[in-house]
């Protein structure tokens, strides 16, 4: 609390913020060191947490520093101060140039120091005895002045701290993205530091989001596609008959597993398995069942890894400017489905890639990337998803006619150099009957991603 020391009634606005920038500083490393940040990672949850350690950090002060906290925070420079944090953290303020990332992060900033602004003096006067009953509120936007502030010293400082807070989120991002050191770790991490520019506000927010669309845009895609065999007059020629040869790994529940080397073994416990028991042939099934078994066929396959593998790749690189990261080594792969007790379906699926000994980095904005041999073979890739289907949607989905289904627009809408990120929209070349309800959490997709370097 040193920063506060030199405070007084007479402080200047721009003093009163380098102290408050430096109290929010070491408030945050007390926070940090007692491991709050990685317990309480949201804004609002923070704030909390740093009303608590400021308080803690006033009780400590003497009667002096506090009386001058009260005499900065309490007066007018403060409130003109106040109410331009207000302003960045309303993003009023901007200026040409700035990134939207960095309008963000400013915003973050501005949210942080109004708060300890309103903490310190409620805290100080707490110290001293003289706390209003109710929370200290230090007037903002009705101040004459609110409109018409533009201190520069003050809002390039907190521009500054957004840079500063952006550069640090960005390589604390790349750094969980992969776990070990090396140079083969450094280069995968450069495709996470890419990522969004040098600004990105919450890239792991970002790229988790764009991941979960992108997977459940292309499993809109192949279910279309799939199911357009399944039920047409050749079924065999579906990638789920190709693979029941290649003992998928499929668990069903109460511990069953699906029948391998036996299309219409696994075709009838599929069914038994929409109908909850009541049916336990496909031949018994009214049409609505088989669509849904249909959609269930669709899924448990390997085509369903294509979209997998390819959600990090292209959200990190969603133009397709730079090829997907490529590796050379052994899968093993596994699926689970269930029914949770709202009818909801929810289909996990689990991939991993391990005793690699080449692995392919794409380059930047199409450049050559790096292609790397003899990487150790306890080097790996852990990728799952979890898509859950709302009872309603799968219903209907399971009730459309896929043969009316134009599967073939996705690839031309691909081709289209007009269409930006074309795999998270499948669904809109698909046409609205065929595409997955996404209002609602009907259609619903999360995921994860893990990259070991040994």
């Amino acid at each position: 609390m040193n920063a506060m020391k030199g405070l007084s009634a007479s402080s200047s606005g721009p003093d009163i913020h380098k102290a408050t920038c430096e109290v929010l500083d070491n408030v945050d490393k007390v926070t940090k060191a007692a491991g709050a940040k990685t317990k309480f990672e949201g804004a609002e949850e923070m704030l909390a947490v740093r009303d608590f350690a400021a308080a803690l950090m006033m009780a400590r002060c003497s009667d002096k520093v506090a009386r001058n906290v009260v005499a900065a925070m309490s007066g007018a420079k403060a409130s003109v101060l106040n109410a331009l944090y207000l302003k960045v953290e309303m993003e009023q303020f901007q200026k040409q140039g700035l990134s939207r990332g960095l309008v963000q992060h400013a915003a973050l900033q501005g949210a942080s120091l109004r708060h300890m602004i309103s903490t310190l003096n409620f805290a100080a006067q707490i110290r001293l005895g003289t706390a209003p009953e109710g929370v200290v509120e230090i007037p903002n936007a009705n101040n004459p002045d609110y409109r018409t502030i533009n201190s520069q010293e003050v809002v390039s400082s907190i521009l500054n701290r957004g840079r500063a807070a952006a550069a640090e989120k960005k390589a604390e991002f790349a750094k969980n993205a992969v776990a070990g050191e090396g140079p083969l770790a450094d280069k995968l991490r450069g495709l996470y530091m890419r990522f969004g520019g040098p600004e990105a506000y919450e890239p792991e927010k970002r790229l988790a989001t764009m991941r979960n669309n992108i997977i459940r845009s292309m499993l809109n895609g192949s279910v279309c596609e799939e199911c357009k065999k399944l039920a047409g007059p050749n079924p065999r020629n579906s990638q789920f008959v190709q693979d029941i040869d290649r003992n998928p790994f499929v668990k069903l529940p109460n511990g069953q597993m699906l029948e391998n080397h036996s299309f219409d073994g696994a075709r009838d416990q599929l069914a038994a398995f929409v109908t909850n028991g009541a049916k336990t042939t496909y031949a018994s099934l009214d049409d609505v069942e088989k669509g849904k078994t249909h959609i269930l066929m669709a899924i448990l396959n390997q085509k369903t890894l294509t979209p997998l593998q390819s959600g990090e790749t292209v959200a990190l690189d969603p133009d397709g400017l730079a090829s997907q990261i490529q590796v050379d080594g052994s899968y093993t792969w596994e699926f689970s489905v269930a029914f949770k007790q709202d009818g909801t379906l929810s289909v996990t699926c689990k991939l991993a890639i391990a005793n690699m000994h080449i692995i392919s980095i794409p380059g930047e904005n199409g450049a050559e990337g790096d292609f790397i041999e003899d990487v150790n073979p306890a080097t790996k890739i852990e990728m799952a998803f979890t898509l859950e289907i709302k009872a309603d949607e799968f219903n209907r989905l399971a009730s459309l006619d896929y043969s009316k289904c134009d599967t073939a627009a996705i690839d031309r809408m691909i081709a289209d150099p007009n269409v930006k990120h074309p795999h998270s929209k499948y669904g809109q070349a698909l046409g609205e009957e065929f595409a997955f309800k996404t209002d609602n959490s009907k259609v619903k997709c999360t995921s994860s991603y893990m990259i070991t370097v040994a």
